[in-house]
């Protein structure tokens, strides 16, 4: 593992994992995927460039429990998080590697209508990325490793 800097930079990749139900409707990235937590504006990524993609699946895979399949990840760089108008933090405080997507809103309370400006804001923010982001589908998720490595996205120019 490489050393990780605070500072992610605009070209890093980044990886979200991916679980069916909540992240994908017929096969495809929903918005959902992007979307915060209730009460929170964050949503947990991992900074693929400084770990890698075994590491990226072993820790999307975790995230498969209470009715979640792991499916993939969608990768992107902090760029299109920033053209979208969140950004990317390191919160290596969870484990070296994770970082967040820190939006400008928050999400409401469960139960709470997802109504208003600033809803209707993140709801755009959330669709940006998930229209920027490339999801790639795991062609054997009970596997450890990704096999053949994963088609990423290219630095942005």
């Amino acid at each position: 593992m490489l050393e990780i800097p605070l500072e992610v930079s605009l070209s890093e990749r980044i990886v979200r994992g991916i679980c069916h139900p909540y992240h994908l409707r017929n096969g495809k990235l929903h918005w959902n995927a992007f979307w915060p937590p209730p009460t929170s504006n964050c949503v947990s990524v991992i900074r693929h460039d400084y770990v890698g993609s075994k590491f990226c699946k072993q820790k999307a895979k975790s995230l498969g429990t209470n009715g979640k399949t792991y499916r993939g990840l969608a990768f992107f760089h902090r760029a299109m998080v920033v053209n979208s108008g969140s950004d990317v933090v390191d919160s290596r405080g969870e484990y070296p590697g994770h970082a967040d997507v820190v939006h400008p809103y928050f999400a409401p309370p469960r139960g709470e209508p997802r109504g208003g400006k600033e809803l209707l804001a993140l709801t755009d923010i959330c669709k940006k990325l998930a229209k920027f982001a490339v999801y790639v589908q795991d062609p054997d998720p009970e596997h450890d490793e990704w096999l053949p490595e994963p088609v990423m996205l290219p630095p942005p120019k």
